[in-house]
């Protein structure tokens, strides 16, 4: 299965449409959960909540720019395919622990790197 590994802001091309990747998401297809990203077309962005739509990574035909990629940024896509992989297998509770502890390390790293 793809899983998550671009960062917010990367463009990508969809049946030759170029949108830019805002959020992450994974959605339930044929019983499981397929991995992807919430995205808005471009030029355009974000007109409303309807002009943004999920696709899937497995549907991303080409990366037309990777983004800002920090390490937090690396780890934070790294740790979310593990959710979505918990998520799946151990059930919600399980899967926010692990993005809990996530979150709390971003936050650490961040503040970090801003002293």
């Amino acid at each position: 299965m793809k899983q998550i590994e671009l960062p917010i802001g990367a463009v990508v091309e969809v049946k030759g449409h170029q949108l830019l990747v805002v959020g992450y998401s994974a959605q339930p297809v044929g019983g499981q959960q397929v991995q992807g990203y919430i995205c808005v077309e471009l030029p355009l962005g974000f007109m409303n909540s309807e002009s943004m739509g999920f696709v899937a990574c497995r549907d991303i035909e080409k990366v037309l720019f990777a983004g800002y990629k920090t390490d937090v940024s690396t780890a934070f896509t790294e740790n979310l395919a593990r959710f979505y992989k918990t998520y799946d297998e151990l059930g919600e509770t399980a899967a926010t622990a692990v993005l809990q502890d996530f979150i709390n390390f971003a936050q650490r790293e961040m503040e970090e790197q801003a002293e």
